[in-house]
């Protein structure tokens, strides 16, 4: 049903942003991540100045494995929009962590949880974080925060919601989520 509504859009105006990147998003979901990535792209070329396109972009980007354009696609987006949502600095907490930045991957992840300390996926993202860094006490604190805020939290609702194009990433994040106690 969202794939007809974003389709149905896209026919209606070619030419705006918001449908692209909507479209593409939902792309991503379905995991048809070259079509997704030519979307998000299209979306910003259309809208340069869009923050939420980029910030949107920026999450196909990362599970399209284009990674250092996903964390530059959000630094441009907290630029056009210096008051941004919370979960723009949790994107690039997953590009970082996909690029084997553990470090850089928690520092993204601990700014998200300063702007908003009940954000649950922020403590998903640190807690992978602290795994690759063999600081695995420290990352089952962050699941079990992410577990009281978000009880019905799954590792396969995660990786659905969020799916890499490379099938290692998506086994790598299944395994640190499950070091940090999170439940499959």
């Amino acid at each position: 049903m969202a794939k007809e509504a974003a389709e149905k859009a896209c026919a209606c105006d070619p030419a705006s942003p918001d449908a692209q990147i909507t479209l593409a998003l939902v792309n991503l979901s379905n995991r048809n991540h070259a079509k997704a990535l030519a979307l998000a792209e299209r979306a910003v070329s259309l809208a340069p100045s869009h923050a939420h396109v980029s910030a949107i972009a920026s999450i196909v980007f990362v599970g399209c494995g284009k990674l250092n354009e996903a964390i530059g696609l959000v630094r441009k987006a907290i630029q056009h929009c210096p008051v941004y949502p919370v979960w723009y600095r949790t994107t690039s907490s997953r590009a970082y962590w996909a690029m084997l930045e553990p470090e850089k991957a928690e520092s993204e992840a601990r700014l998200t949880l300063e702007l908003d300390p009940r954000m649950s996926y922020g403590y998903v993202v640190l807690a992978k974080s602290l795994v690759d860094q063999g600081r695995i006490d420290e990352a089952k604190q962050a699941a079990a925060a992410a577990l009281e805020i978000d009880p019905d939290f799954s590792i396969r609702f995660w990786v659905d919601g969020m799916p890499y194009e490379d099938p290692a990433l998506t086994d790598r994040q299944v395994q640190a989520l499950l070091s940090a106690g999170l439940p499959d």
